[in-house]
């Protein structure tokens, strides 16, 4: 005969079998499942409390945990919502870095740190399998004072979450339980991901102090335009060419980046850093920033002198010079 730790009282409230061991039992008691009268049987001292049907009838566990977990809920957030105490979800918030944000899009590896959120405060209504425009959820919990604020909450056994409800657009937490022992983590009124699926959720971000900052030692390229139109490639840990970016009056421009190819100085490897000082020349002018320079000049060529510091050749002065030297130069012509 089947023996479940869980009936309906007269009351039509759950009761757990462990809860009334050694207790005098005068009241009659309901299978969750096939809604047949049961026995407890809790006063032994070799078998567990456990309630069992009256006569042999066909009961299906399926339906009894199902509908268990179903009524668990409703009873436990019913007597949080009338005792005034929480019924908590715990959501995974990612911590993030803002310390340099705008001025370069990073963020420290933190991981994530939990947030809880008492579904108390804000969800005062409940409902048994109350439809919901398309969709008929196992248990509803609303607003009063904002009904489209709602929570759908379905108990999964064998059934899960259909792929057009996980898609609404709503929030669901759905809850598996696979046997009577995972009916405490309703019991307990507290969820977190390792006890249900959170879906629809916009999971919060959390800010971190300047203490936590890993990205600030980082080192990073920084290209600075001045008011004069010259321009220089740096580079340096990014709390040092920030600071320089926020203070200096005479800048006009600066764009500050990680390479692809790791915290390398572009300075160990002169044509790399060649390369990254002309696509930033390019990128400034591109976006109409007032820079003079000789790579932009219809007048340049390639110097042979590139490895001594001068990598213009000015066709126009017939000499090897260096690129910002168009600032100050009154045959400077931009090509088209």
């Amino acid at each position: 005969m089947i023996k479940y730790r869980y009936a309906l009282n007269e009351n039509g409230q759950t009761i757990c079998a462990d809860d009334i061991a050694g207790k005098v039992i005068s009241e009659k008691f309901t299978c969750l499942g096939c809604e047949n009268p049961l026995i407890a049987r809790v006063n032994g001292e070799k078998v567990r409390p456990h309630f069992a049907h009256k006569a042999q009838v066909e009961c299906s566990g399926e339906t009894y945990l199902h509908k268990l977990g179903k009524a668990t809920f409703v009873d436990v957030y019913t007597r949080c919502l009338e005792a005034g105490e929480p019924f908590v979800i715990k959501l995974a918030a990612t911590k993030v870095c803002r310390k340099f944000h705008p001025a370069i899009i990073t963020a420290c590896d933190l991981g994530c740190v939990e947030k809880e959120y008492d579904l108390t405060e804000y969800f005062h209504n409940i409902q048994v399998e109350k439809r919901d425009g398309q969709f008929v959820p196992d248990v509803l919990i609303s607003s009063e004072s904002r009904p489209s604020e709602k929570i759908y909450i379905e108990i999964a056994h064998t059934h899960f979450m259909s792929e057009r409800k996980e898609s609404s657009g709503n929030r669901v937490i759905e809850i598996p339980i696979e046997t009577e022992e995972d009916i405490n983590k309703i019991r307990k009124s507290s969820l977190s991901a390792s006890d249900a699926l959170f879906i629809g959720f916009n999971h919060a971000t959390e800010a971190i102090t300047d203490s936590e900052c890993k990205c600030a030692a980082r080192k990073c390229y920084a290209f600075f335009v001045y008011e004069s139109g010259k321009a220089n490639l740096e580079f340096n840990e990014l709390r040092v060419v920030h600071s320089k970016a926020r203070k200096s009056d005479k800048l006009i421009y600066s764009n500050l980046f990680f390479s692809n190819a790791g915290a390398k100085s572009p300075f160990e490897n002169q044509a790399e850093g060649g390369r990254l000082f002309i696509e930033q020349v390019e990128l400034a002018a591109n976006r109409n920033v007032s820079i003079k320079n000789c790579y932009l000049c219809r007048y340049h060529a390639e110097s042979y002198d590139a490895l001594k510091g001068l990598p213009i050749f000015c066709k126009t002065f017939k000499k090897a010079c260096g690129s910002n030297e168009a600032a100050d130069c009154e045959r400077y012509r931009r090509a088209v």
